[in-house]
């Protein structure tokens, strides 16, 4: 399956790129450790995250893409990691299938809260800064068509952030999807504008 999206509210476009068959991942849980073969050889190794056997399965057995490459895991919760700024997997998989098919900028529910953590953990691979600037990226914002507060993917820390804003708590499962002016949006690195 393959599927392009431009974000009505900036000039960023993602295209995905879906394997037609599932990939069998050791386990569904981003912690680790768990020890198993390195994909394409005969001997065993111990991971620390389910990222760290993603790269290995990428550089085996996928075509690199040019941002990302995000792994989708079936496990029903909500962490994710991301590794050298261009490997990253996000549990959530069911949550993430239910999510509305149509752009909705504010969502309200665990659907969208799967989501975020996918966008959240794509952002990594298209930011350059660290994760401590990274997770002061995002921003959170009251909405009056929901009553909540709402946050962006890359909303992780609460208090200063990193383009000088205050970023507050927000409601439970309230989330905002990309939009601009973002810091994280306005900070992308990577030039294409792709993620697969």
């Amino acid at each position: 399956m393959e599927g392009a999206f431009d974000h009505p509210e900036n000039q960023h476009t993602i295209t995905v790129d879906t394997p037609t068959t599932s990939i069998s991942a050791p386990q569904e849980l981003r912690p680790g450790p768990f020890t198993t073969n390195v994909p394409g050889y005969q001997f065993q190794v111990t991971y620390d995250t389910l990222t760290e056997w993603w790269l290995d399965f990428v550089d085996a057995y996928l075509t690199k893409r040019e941002d990302a490459m995000l792994l989708i895991t079936n496990y029903d919760s909500g962490a994710g990691s991301a590794l050298e700024n261009y490997y990253a997997m996000a549990e959530g998989g069911p949550g993430i299938a239910a999510t509305p098919s149509i752009y909705n900028s504010e969502g309200v529910g665990e659907n969208f809260d799967d989501m975020q953590t996918a966008l959240h953990e794509a952002g990594h691979t298209l930011l350059d800064k660290g994760p401590y600037w990274e997770h002061r990226s995002g921003s959170t914002f009251f909405s009056f068509g929901t009553s909540k507060y709402h946050r962006t993917p890359m909303g992780y820390e609460i208090g200063e952030q990193s383009c000088n804003s205050v970023s507050s708590a927000h409601d439970d499962h309230a989330e905002k999807m990309w939009y601009n002016p973002n810091c994280a949006v306005d900070n992308f690195e990577k030039t294409t504008n792709h993620l697969d």
